[in-house]
């Protein structure tokens, strides 16, 4: 059984793990919410490890054999959230994905591995943003005053290759992610999104530890359109930038607007392995990722940059007194500042002869900052019986959020925790059969919170009712959260197929206190949250059918 669970991991980690955030192969929001609550220490170590190239191929723990592995999957998911909810991510979403991944091993020229994956969807009732994925470019999104359903197709590709020499090992991977999404309802809106990626990593050997390196670069573009296809239609565009600021442009008959954006991104991340012989292990590991973001307008570039830095400490430790006990003890963090800058720019005449004019950036304003940071200790107890393995845990986590103007114009902050508990469970049902089960159940609660945003000039229409309450008013709530999975499988001749099923639910009630006494600037045709405090309620279910060779 723990061969089986082993190849499992392995194999799964190995596809998705080139896909991680700001980018997965998470369909939406919620699933992502879904995978960061369900997620343990185990699960998180082996993401950090098959996060770098060399490690399938590395001897001690694959293994100097010819083998090949792979797994087909077909998948269909939905989500549903009823009160408060983001604006930016709809009320809803449904998706299906397939794909495909494989591991070659051979004895003497390396690993080869590959994935592949093909998903269509729906998110349901998105206002205020004509972004895909706008948490990456936020504050400076663009946006139109309907709103609407947004459909997409999406496509994932990765190879990689890993080989060793004497006591190293080294790997590369390259992967490719590519969205298009589409409105349909004026101002009809197209999105092209594409992430390159390249990593190269390296593992040493030195004795029995293991010490990895990897590094990588990132391009990410959007490009985005909005227009309008009914004659004398009227409307406007909005180009914001935190709290409620914006700039803007009233469209003219069969008037469109499009807008660029460009993310270069840099990760490296290093990692130790105690020896794996040792009845007490330890795999610390340390990641960096840095976002520099440009903005380019139909008609002038880069109004708008911003920097993020995102740290991410991680450690294990596992002490197993024999065969059938493990206990794991695992704390991580993520830590993420992101500064945004406003570029001035000027039309001057460029050429005289020919009375031509470009633009030129004369002065650039860093004012924006926003502070995105989390914790999580847990500890976990395994004890194998036989054919039945148990698992049980508890853990504490904590989440920070700030955004503020400097010199106190502005500001925005949420603080919440939530203690967790967990319990999983596997069982070999005879020689062909093993059922699995997970359960998590968490109840976070708000701590410290404060919205401190004033608009100075009350002459003008504002967004901070749609840019800067909404977005607090959904994380200032208290909420039970829960999440069932469920997994079978059969083992036949030469394969494996099995069917895996999951929940997850997020349920509570905004603050009394976060209410908005301002005056809306804009109403939106898109469904919006209420002025008063209302429910949260999420819900998310999946299943997915594979089969393992």
């Amino acid at each position: 059984m723990k061969r089986i669970i082993y190849i499992m991991i392995c194999v799964v980690a190995a596809t998705y793990a080139a896909a991680q955030e700001p980018v997965s192969l998470s369909l939406s929001p919620a699933e992502q919410r879904q995978t960061a609550f369900a997620a343990t220490a185990d699960r998180s170590s082996h993401n950090a490890l098959t996060d770098n190239p060399a490690w399938l191929a590395t001897k001690q723990f694959v293994g100097d054999t010819t083998a090949l592995q792979g797994l087909v999957y077909a998948g269909v998911a939905g989500s549903d959230s009823d009160g408060d909810f983001m604006h930016y991510e709809g009320t809803g979403t449904t998706d299906w994905r397939i794909g495909a991944s494989g591991t070659y091993v051979t004895p003497h020229s390396g690993t080869l591995s590959g994935s592949i994956q093909y998903a269509r969807g729906k998110h349901r009732n998105i206002g205020w943003s004509a972004m895909r994925m706008p948490e990456l470019y936020l504050p400076y999104i663009s946006t139109d005053s309907c709103g609407g359903d947004f459909k997409f197709d999406s496509y994932y590709a990765e190879g990689a290759y890993s080989f060793s020499i004497n006591t190293w090992t080294l790997g590369a991977r390259m992967s490719f992610y590519g969205e298009q999404s589409w409105r349909l309802t004026d101002p009809r809106a197209l999105n092209n999104t594409t992430w390159l990626r390249f990593t190269a990593g390296a593992t040493k050997q030195l004795g029995q530890h293991l010490v990895m390196l990897s590094a990588g670069y990132g391009r990410n573009k959007q490009h985005e359109q909005l227009r309008y296809w009914r004659p004398g239609q009227q409307d406007r565009f909005f180009v914001c930038y935190g709290f409620g600021l914006y700039d803007t442009r009233q469209s003219a008959v069969s008037f469109g607007k499009a807008r660029m954006f460009y993310i270069d991104e840099f990760t490296a991340r290093l990692q130790y392995l105690s020896p794996a012989s040792k009845a007490l292990r330890l795999h610390a590991s340390l990641g960096y990722t840095h976002h520099s973001m440009a903005t380019e307008e139909s008609d002038i570039y880069n109004l708008y940059e911003s920097r993020t830095g995102i740290i991410e400490p991680q450690m294990v430790l596992a002490w197993q007194p024999d065969e059938r006990w493990t206990v794991t003890l695992g704390a991580s963090a993520s830590i993420e500042a992101r500064k945004g800058y406003e570029n001035i720019i000027e039309e001057y005449l460029a050429n005289a002869d020919y009375n031509s004019y470009d633009f030129r950036t004369i002065d650039s304003q860093q004012n924006y900052v926003r502070d995105v940071n989390t914790a999580d200790v847990s500890l976990s107890v395994s004890r194998q019986f036989g054919r039945l393995s148990l698992t049980v845990l508890g853990g504490m986590s904590a989440n920070g959020y700030e955004e503020k103007y400097l010199g106190g114009v502005y500001s925005i902050k949420v603080n919440t925790s939530m203690p967790y508990v967990g319990l999983e469970t596997g069982w070999q049902a005879g020689r062909r059969d093993v059922l699995a089960m997970s359960l998590r159940y968490g109840k976070s609660t708000v701590g410290s919170h404060h919205y401190d945003v004033l608009m100075q000039n009350t002459k003008v229409k504002h967004l901070d009712f749609q840019q800067a309450f909404a977005p607090y008013a959904y994380r200032v709530a208290d909420l039970t959260k829960f999440a069932l999975s469920l997994s079978w499988e059969h083992s036949l001749a030469h394969l494996t197929v099995g069917l895996s099923a999951s929940y997850y639910s997020a349920s509570g009630d905004r603050l009394t206190d976060a209410v908005y006494t301002g005056t809306i600037g804009y109403t939106s045709t898109a469904p919006m949250i209420s002025v008063n405090p209302d429910a949260h309620r999420e819900h998310r279910g999946s299943l997915t059918a594979y089969v393992r060779f």
